[in-house]
Formats: structure tokens, sequence, C-alpha cells
């Protein structure tokens, strides 16, 4: 009898705990478990995304420099071709990187140095390289870093090389010589840039604190890896918001609230190269990139967002993103250029529709997948402005 109340008893214990349990139901992550999946998108976002990035605008930039020196010695169509190519291979090496607006990147201005746009309304890119032009200032690699950040980068060099540009530019007397010695110091200048970003990234390439610190600008300083997710978000936030209104809505004529002006094309970015909308789709990729933790698309921000239980705002994001990214190829594969574009009616309302596109996934990023990573945005993306 006592063998049977016993057994009962135990039974009727073990029952209760399983019942429990199922009241209580699945566990949601816990906090150390976020953490810790944050922490190995950071880690393979820097190892798959940021490194190889730095790398290859540190080489893209060396070479352009090369290639300057190579047209001012001998200054004919084919080495000004190359030199242009140069130009074009340099800027798509650096528009990955254009949204690392934190860390190195934005230490000493670094970011405006390499790349100050949009400045079009008073074409002040082109003003001070003429005003540098006709100066007897220094115009050589030292004298250039010293110079207001219009003069340092790649729009000061698209200025000097494109829109009808060609040897003739240069000929063999003291003006073609003061201009030639302009774009070997401001690519040099430009090189340097690189090679010291590349150096103050790699610090972090053994992942995890170091990795973090470098992130945002802490120095030695531990910093919790929910606090760079939170970096991020913000400043994928901010190129989605860059790419809606300055690259593509500006040009068109398009306000931030979606107000329809005169198309205005030569606010587009890289408009004299017509590299604009190569431009837009090298960032679109990178957004990819970002989110999906590099091209493996292992560690991504998609797999934080199933962690927390947000799938479907991940899928939405994916499909949103694909949308906007086949439609800016598309328009490069057919030849179609912002700056032509922009009044043209057979690509005016294609490009119309991209902005609206990249419009919808700033939008669902705002206010979806932002809020499920538990990113705080800031106030300019809170209040629309």
């Amino acid at each position: 009898m006592r063998g049977s109340l016993s057994l009962l008893l135990a039974c009727g214990i073990a029952a209760g705990v399983m019942l429990a349990g199922c009241e209580r139901g699945p566990k949601g992550p816990t906090p150390e478990s976020i953490a810790a999946a944050e922490q190995k998108v950071i880690d393979r976002l820097y190892a798959a995304h940021i490194v190889p990035g730095i790398t290859a605008f540190a080489a893209g930039a060396e070479e352009l420099a090369t290639a300057a020196g190579a047209f001012c010695e001998a200054r004919d169509a084919g080495n000004f071709e190359r030199l242009q190519q140069a130009w074009r291979d340099t800027v798509l090496a650096w528009q990955p990187l254009r949204w690392l607006q934190t860390g190195p990147g934005s230490d000493q201005h670094r970011m405006l140095r390499i790349d100050a746009w949009p400045q079009a309304r008073l074409d002040l890119v082109a003003t001070r390289v003429g005003q540098l032009l006709a100066s007897n200032q220094s115009v050589d690699v030292g004298a250039i870093a010293d110079q207001p950040v219009q003069l340092q980068g790649l729009p000061a060099l698209e200025t000097l090389l494109f829109e009808d540009r060609g040897p003739t530019d240069f000929p063999s007397d003291a003006a073609g010589d003061r201009r030639c010695a302009l774009v070997a110091g401001i690519a040099g200048n430009l090189a340097g840039i690189a090679r010291t970003q590349e150096r103050l990234w790699q610090r972090g390439v053994a992942g995890g604190t170091a990795a973090n610190s470098i992130f945002v600008s802490a120095g030695g300083a531990a910093v919790a890896p929910h606090n760079v997710i939170n970096q991020i978000g913000n400043l994928l936030m901010q190129q989605l918001v860059e790419l809606k209104d300055a690259a593509i809505g500006a040009p068109l004529g398009i306000s931030p609230s979606g107000q329809a002006f005169s198309p205005r094309p030569r606010l587009a970015h890289s408009w004299r190269s017509r590299a604009s909308l190569e431009r837009v789709v090298a960032s679109l990729e990178s957004v990819q990139a970002v989110y999906s933790g590099g091209k493996a698309g292992d560690d991504g921000m998609d797999d934080l967002l199933a962690l927390r239980g947000a799938a479907a705002a991940a899928t939405e994001f994916e499909t949103l993103l694909a949308a906007a990214l086949e439609q800016a190829r598309t328009l490069r594969d057919d030849g179609a250029t912002i700056y032509d574009g922009a009044a043209d009616g057979a690509f005016r309302e294609r490009f119309l529709e991209l902005r609206n596109r990249v419009r919808d996934l700033e939008i669902h990023a705002q206010l979806v997948m932002m809020p499920a990573l538990e990113v705080a945005l800031t106030f300019n993306f809170a209040d629309g402005d």
C-alpha cells in the first residue's frame, strides 16, 4: 500500500512539473545569448566586409597615385584614359565604405577629406580647385593635406579629370605643369589617407572587444556589442536616407518629403564622370553586405532578427532590398545615368521608381526592423528630418 502511494505521489509531482513547464511555454533568448550573437555579427562584418574593403580601397588609391604620376610623365591619351579608369576603380572601391562614418573614418574628418559631397549647389569643389590653380600656393602632397576638404579627395580629382577633359588640358607649359602637379598632389594625399585608414581599422582585426572599441572610437575601453549594433543600425539608416534624398531624389528634383521640383542633375554624386548610378548600386550592395554579414551570408543582422523572433521583418527587408537592387542594376545595365536620366522621359519614371523603392526600404527599416533589433535611432530619424 505504501509503495502504491509513493508511486502515485511521484507521478503526481512529475505531472505537475511538466504542466508547469507547459504553462510557462518556450523560453525566449537570454540577454547573454543575444550579446553573444551580436558579437558574432560584429566580428563577421569586420572580417568579411570592413577589412577586405579598406584593403581594396588603399590598393586602389595607390594605383590612382601611380597612374597620376605616369600621366604627368607622359601626357598622352592612353595614360589619361588609364588615369580616369584608376579614378573610377578607386571610387567604386570607396563606395562600399562610405556608410562607415565612425571610428577611423570619422577621426580627423577623413570621410570628408576622401569624398566631400554633396556641395554641388555652390559647385564649391570646382570653385576651390580653380582658386588653388590660380594661386601661388604649393600643390604637393603635404600642402594638399592642409587644404580645405573640398580639395583633398575624389571630387576634386573628378573636376580635373572629367567633363570633357583630356590630355590637351595639361599642356607642356607652366599652367599645364601646375595642373598636373595638382592631380598628383591630390592623388598622393588620397593614398596617404587610405593607408592611414587601413592601418587604424586593422587594429580591431582580432575581433571582440578590440573590434568594438574601434567601431565606436572608444580607444581601449570595453564596449558592449549592442552599442556597436546600435551604431551600425544608425549608420545603415543614414545610408538609406542619403541614397533616397541626396543620391537619387535631389537630382530628380524630389524633396525629402516627396515634393516635386525642377530636376537638378548637377546634384548627383559624381555627375561629371557619370558614375552616380554605379555608386548607388555599390551602396545598395554594401547595405546587403552589412545586413547579411558579408558575401557568405553568415552571422548577419538577419540572424539577430530570427533570434529575436522577428523573421518576418527580415524577410520583408530582404524582399524590399532585392527589388531596389534589381531596379538599380537594370537601369545601369541599360546604360542609364542619373545625370542624363533626371529630366529624360524614358528613364525618369524608372529613376522615380528606384527612389520610391529605397524609400520603402528606409521606412521598413525605421519602423519595423530597427525596433525589432532594439536599435535606438537618432533624433533625426525619429522625427523624419
